[in-house]
């Protein structure tokens, strides 16, 4: 060995020792040959080392730079690729060497790639950046940058891989594209430059592959998957959208991280900073269409990063396209918007990734026969506005759906655009007629929310709104009862019956105020209950005698004692006498008698006259003169009659009329004009109901004549 050794690369330190890589210059061939030596309790493959790469094709020219990469094959030696560049070839190789200090590859290795490969030329193949990996079957997995694909100058390179077998044989035909997520084609690799990859076994056979993408300018660290058999997996999954530049990643497996093997990834940020991120690889959770995420109305998050494809729609430039899926079920009927707004700015105008949605029945596989709308730019109806500040990339669309409709949602990409995270917004359109605020199907974007409008013709129509008593639904609530958001409504009242007691309450019905009181107990007879609603039983009246069809004088505190009056005439005058016994105001209950022996005499008919109290009637328009026949019964209305409603006087001339006597009525009592002054007479109503104007209901006054 000699002592002219211009470069040597300690690698891989492990328990079981260390590796280091060197070249000597060899001055016979004018080259540098490159060395390898185990360090274990001394050296383990003798005191010059194994010679990794010879001299045929397979060294350095002095003016080469020597990007040297090893790795651990397992327990059994150690992996060693190197780049070779001479005057006239140039390429890329790999080498084996066992415990034993064994080439199972050959003296020079396994050649990867060489100049005619990449075109011919060989700056072509001067590839700078190479990373190396152990594939666990004692072969080899190589990811590289390359300029192929790029112009006269050179400007852009791409990221490639391949296997080699533990035979030495090359398992994958073509080299395979890494940067290739802008259509999947690997004649047709990504914009821009992608470079400094890094590679991790991913205990399949396959590798993870992270590199730096400049797709967008400022360097971007994205991770790819390989898998054993060269298929790539997921190629455009950025480590995460930081907008800030990023490079030089390194990483390493980790078997934690479920069936798709998770990475551990550190790189270079701006500043010189560090940042480590440990990744989940597995594909999204709703890659499948058959494992849709079921979603609501609202906004929503997702990502394309990892995943696979396995649907189709009818927009341009999505064929093959990565998607992911998620369910959706109309909450009422209506007008839907699906977008994914602000997703194209995510990361900087312009900047995020390019969305593609279709909604589908609920059938997988989804395809363009199931497909009910789809959408690739928003910017054409401007749906997105001010959320798509740049190229209008974002998507949107609506459709009319019923309550209870399912249907699953595809978000994908337009072809030739990275993957990357993505915002989704459903939301119901607001259809408000009326301008109340509330919409035909109720929608979140209508100011009175999701709760729909019953009658979108009518603004006084809506949720919430007071129900008044019209037999309308005002609240667009069939459970609310009609007229309850009334000031009345609930409130004691005394209802169409004839007494003056609250025993009901006011309430709608028809759209007309109702009293739920149809009692009809206002006074006190011998019955043993408190008719009059004031706490006592048979109070003021006298309950020795029984009734009886007999004359008898009974009369109660208040005078409400129903007495009539048989005409006699006789030469011209008439003469009033006592002469009947009769039930109180005719109703079928208990009989009440006056006895009263007494006669008056008056010339010609008398126009009789009540003074009434206001506030002692019920109904003022409804007041009437009445008179009975012989027996008390067949109560007749006097006509005609006058009503002034404003001196609160109601007269007729009658021959025969019903009063109520306040102690003994003594026609004697009548002055000189035949007024009977002073004296509280009863005056009959008639009941609302007009049956029979025996069912009578009476008011206090006092008799005057005109």
């Amino acid at each position: 060995m000699s002592d002219d050794r211009p470069e040597w690369v300690p690698q891989n330190f492990t328990p079981a020792g260390i590796y280091v890589l060197w070249q000597e210059f060899d001055s016979v061939n004018n080259a540098y040959p490159l060395f390898a030596q185990w360090f274990q309790n001394g050296k383990q493959w003798g005191d010059n080392g194994v010679q990794v790469a010879g001299n045929v094709g397979s060294h350095f020219s002095t003016s080469s730079h020597a990007y040297i990469e090893a790795a651990k094959n397992g327990d059994d030696g150690l992996l060693v690729s190197w780049h070779y560049k001479s005057l006239s070839v140039s390429g890329l190789s790999v080498q084996r060497v066992n415990n034993d200090g064994s080439r199972p590859w050959g003296p020079a290795g396994v050649l990867v790639l060489d100049q005619d490969a990449v075109g011919g030329n060989w700056p072509v193949a001067s590839n700078y950046q190479t990373t190396l990996t152990a594939d666990g079957s004692s072969g080899a997995i190589l990811a590289w940058t390359d300029w192929r694909h790029s112009g006269p100058d050179y400007a852009e390179k791409d990221v490639y891989a391949q296997r080699v077998a533990s035979n030495g044989s090359l398992l994958w035909v073509n080299d395979v594209l890494l940067s290739l997520y802008v259509t999947g084609d690997s004649d047709n690799p990504a914009p821009g430059s992608q470079r400094s990859p890094a590679a991790a076994a991913d205990g399949n056979g396959g590798a993870l592959v992270a590199l730096t993408d400049f797709y967008y300018g400022d360097g971007t660290v994205i991770l790819t998957r390989v898998s054993d058999e060269g298929m790539v997996l997921f190629a455009d999954a950025p480590i995460f959208d930081w907008g800030i530049d990023q490079d030089s990643p390194q990483i390493v497996f980790d078997q934690s991280g479920g069936a798709y093997a998770g990475a551990i990834v550190a790189f270079q940020t701006t500043g010189d900073n560090v940042a480590k991120v440990e990744i989940d690889n597995d594909p999204p959770v709703n890659d499948a269409c058959a494992d849709a995420t079921t979603i609501g109305i609202g906004n929503h998050t997702g990502t394309l990063a990892r995943a696979t494809n396995d649907g189709e729609s009818s927009c341009n430039y999505n064929s093959g396209q990565p998607d992911v899926w998620y369910r959706f079920v109309a909450p009422n009927a209506g007008e839907f918007l699906i977008n994914t707004c602000g997703t194209h700015d995510m990361r900087g105008i312009d900047a995020g990734m390019d969305t593609i949605i279709s909604v589908h029945q609920e059938v997988c596989p989804a395809t363009n026969e199931n497909e009910l709308a789809c959408n690739d730019d928003a910017f054409i109806s401007n749906t997105c506005g001010g959320e798509d500040l740049g190229y209008g990339r974002d998507s949107a669309l609506t459709l009319q759906l019923a309550e209870g409709d399912a249907v699953l949602i595809r978000v994908s990409r337009y072809y030739g655009i990275p993957s990357g995270n993505f915002k989704l917004q459903v939301s119901q359109i607001c259809i408000d007629v009326d301008g109340d605020g509330f919409g035909v199907y109720g929608a979140s974007s209508c100011p009175g929310g999701t709760q729909p409008d019953c009658n979108d013709d009518n603004s006084n129509i809506h949720p919430g709104v007071p129900e008044i008593c019209d037999g309308i639904d005002n609240d667009c609530n069939p459970a609310t009862p009609d007229g309850s958001g009334e000031s009345w409504y609930g409130i004691s009242c005394d209802g169409p019956d004839s007494d003056f007691c609250e025993e009901g309450v006011l309430a709608c019905s028809g759209g007309v105020q109702t009293c739920s009181d149809t009692s009809g107990d206002d006074i006190e007879i011998c019955d043993g209950l408190d008719n009059d609603c004031n706490g006592l039983v048979d109070d003021g009246i006298s309950c020795n005698t029984p009734p009886s069809s007999e004359p008898q004088t009974i009369i109660s505190d208040d005078g409400k004692v129903d007495v009539t009056f048989d005409e006699v005439t006789e030469g011209g005058e008439t003469t009033f006498t006592n002469t009947f016994c009769t039930d109180y105001r005719l109703w079928p209950s208990a009989d009440i008698c006056v006895d009263i022996d007494t006669t008056a005499t008056f010339e010609g008919p008398v126009e009789i006259c009540f003074n009434y109290g206001e506030s002692q009637v019920k109904d003022e328009n409804n007041l009437r003169m009445v008179h009975c026949d012989d027996n008390g019964l067949n109560c007749e209305q006097i006509t005609p009659f006058t009503l002034d409603t404003v001196n609160n006087i109601i007269c007729a001339e009658v021959d025969h009329f019903s009063i109520l006597s306040i102690g003994d009525f003594n026609p004697a009592d009548l002055d000189a004009d035949n007024d009977v002054d002073g004296k509280d007479l009863q005056l009959f109503t008639v009941n609302p109901n007009g049956i029979d104007l025996g069912f009578l209901a009476g008011q206090f006054g006092t008799v005057i004549e005109e």
